[in-house]
């Protein structure tokens, strides 16, 4: 259900977020939407005047227009009213998936469900979900480890290995080390 990708229906994700962040930013510049905390927030991390950060947005592809979602929470706690919409709508949206989701699991009681990624270190859009009527079928848990983690241990049992604790210890330092390098060469 969703996640068909960040050019057709990514709501709730990194880019949508950043790219909801920029879109208000920009209207506001032109006098077309709100004005909003956001559009000097942007403009702060452009570190240009906002007109001329069409370049590096385009250039820094999909990773660089997802960095610019802490924005919206941000402006959130400066009491934005457009930041609050883009939060809360990003809720709204990641609570429908969850909702149409569930008509295929549904097996009664609450169902767990696993935050992963990077949104959920900001307590606002969790406290949005949590807010969302449907909320209150789920156990929400965090994710300790990566979801490729996931999905190598689905991997191994689909083969027939369980994974045990040494599969997991060493998926971690390898994890760790791959982090590392790609630290020391400036990527992530």
């Amino acid at each position: 259900v969703g996640g068909w990708g960040y050019l057709i229906d990514d709501v709730g994700s990194g880019f949508w977020i950043g790219s909801a962040v920029l879109r208000a930013a920009f209207r506001a510049m032109d006098e077309r939407g709100p004005e909003t905390a956001l559009r000097e927030l942007v403009q702060e991390k452009l570190e240009l005047p906002l007109q001329e950060g069409i370049g590096p947005i385009y250039t820094g592809g999909k990773r660089y227009v997802a960095s610019f979602a802490p924005l919206a929470f941000a402006a959130v706690e400066a009491e934005d009213p457009v930041a609050r919409t883009i939060v809360e709508t990003a809720a709204a949206e990641l609570a429908l998936l969850l909702e149409v989701c569930a008509r295929s699991f549904q097996t009664g009681g609450q169902i767990d469900c696993v935050l992963s990624g990077s949104l959920w270190r900001a307590p606002m859009l969790y406290e949005a979900l949590q807010r969302q009527p449907v909320a209150r079928d789920y156990r929400f848990v965090y994710a300790d480890l990566p979801p490729v983690y996931g999905a190598l241990s689905a991997a191994a049992a689909h083969i027939g290995v369980a994974p045990q604790e040494e599969f997991r210890a060493h998926f971690i330092e390898s994890l760790a080390k791959i982090r590392t390098a790609c630290d020391d060469q400036g990527q992530r």
